[in-house]
């Protein structure tokens, strides 16, 4: 995931995301969005080969997704690996998430 700009002006949030990893933004305790993975099929991610004149096999920049999504103060974002996406249901998630914009202020205080 390569996060490509982020305006404080108007809170809004550019975001490119290739394979498996992901990202997910909660509002107010609540999921307000969250990413999908780009896979040609279930365990095989779209990644760039680490060794492209070996292999004509490679995904590029331009194959990964796209996001701009507009955050609000208190927004909680969650970006990981197929690690915690895999193994965590988004509902397992909620309980150990602030649920509005104070807590959010006194966890990062």
């Amino acid at each position: 995931m390569l996060l490509k700009h982020a305006s404080r002006h108007n809170q809004t949030w550019h975001v490119s995301l290739q394979g498996d990893s992901g990202f997910a933004v909660f509002r107010k305790g609540a999921l307000l969005f969250q990413s999908k993975p780009l896979q040609h099929f279930f365990d095989c991610p779209y990644q760039f080969a680490s060794c492209p004149d070996f292999t004509e096999d490679t995904d590029t920049p331009e194959d990964a997704s796209e996001y701009e999504l507009q955050l609000a103060s208190g927004d909680v974002i969650i970006a990981a690996t197929d690690g915690l996406w895999d193994n965590l249901h988004t509902a397992e998630l909620l309980p150990l998430l602030p649920d509005s914009e104070e807590s959010v202020k006194q966890v990062s205080a």
